[in-house]
């Protein structure tokens, strides 16, 4: 019933990308993934600059194991959407979760070329150090980090979580 709602949505109001994010959504969920790739695909071509469009469209294709295809997806959207820091950190993870680390730090290191201090960027490359077990590495970055941003909460937050504990003397 929601899909031929969402279909007659798409029909009266084509120019509403939250209709056809749900549309799309749904479809996931439902693991229809021919639909949801069809539906992402017409979507990236109305609404090119709307960054989640295209993160569904490279999910679709992780999850129908067409890892190349998510790779070209991404290059493309990162070609035509630039400043999407969302955008940048998907593609960064999808890298990750393929323990593809060099490629993930490059792709890291340009996008914080092309969006200048942000946060989410600087979380996600000391995440991408732990991840990959370099906690010398993750305490570089949040240095760096938080040289860029100095008022950072939540650097700061993960820079006292990833201190060594200080040794302490008990009372005897």
């Amino acid at each position: 019933k929601a899909r031929n709602w969402l279909a007659k949505a798409r029909e009266k109001c084509n120019s509403s990308v939250k209709v056809w994010l749900r549309s799309i959504k749904l479809e996931k969920e439902q693991k229809n993934l021919d639909e949801a790739w069809e539906l992402s695909f017409e979507a990236t071509k109305i609404f090119p600059s709307i960054d989640k469009v295209w993160i569904y469209a490279a999910e679709i294709k992780v999850e129908k194991g067409m890892l190349s295809e998510a790779r070209d997806i991404y290059e493309k959207a990162i070609d035509l959407i630039k400043t999407s820091a969302k955008l940048w950190i998907s593609y960064i993870n999808f890298e990750a979760n393929l323990k593809n680390f060099p490629r993930a730090r490059s792709i890291l290191e340009m996008a914080k070329v092309k969006i200048k201090k942000n946060v989410d960027l600087w979380l996600t490359c000391i995440n991408l150090e732990r991840k990959a077990e370099n906690i010398e590495g993750a305490l570089y970055f949040i240095a760096k980090g938080l040289q860029d941003l100095p008022d950072c909460g939540e650097l700061w937050a993960i820079a006292i979580e990833l201190e060594p504990k200080a040794t302490r003397k008990t009372k005897i």
